[in-house]
């Protein structure tokens, strides 16, 4: 299943609560996780979902849901990561850009 392909939760914390459901109870947290994410990913998670539930007695969709919700939480996790990290690092450039001006403001004038 590639990165792109997997339903992004907004928050991180969402992304554990989907693996567990997908763990404890197959296909909930593919469908909680389709409602999270917005209208575009409800029908195709409410699908995979129902389908990961009906072939839970086959374990098939049971390790399939369980294999969904890792990639759902990791994709949340990496990608909450990442807009972390980017939001440090604007942060950092607005202080150094900070001090550059009040470094010019100190300057004397020739």
């Amino acid at each position: 299943m590639h990165d792109d392909a997997v339903v992004h939760v907004k928050h991180p914390k969402m992304g554990v609560v989907v693996f567990i459901c997908n763990i404890i109870w197959p296909g909930f947290g593919t469908v909680i996780a389709g409602f999270l994410a917005g209208d575009e990913y409800i029908v195709n998670n409410l699908t995979v979902g129902i389908l990961q539930f009906c072939t839970a007695w086959l374990l098939i969709g049971w390790l399939w849901s369980m294999y969904t919700g890792y990639k759902i939480y990791e994709v949340t996790r990496t990608r909450s990561f990442k807009q972390h990290e980017a939001h440090q690092i604007m942060k950092k450039n607005e202080g150094i850009h900070a001090e550059e001006s009040d470094n010019e403001k100190a300057l004397p004038a020739h």
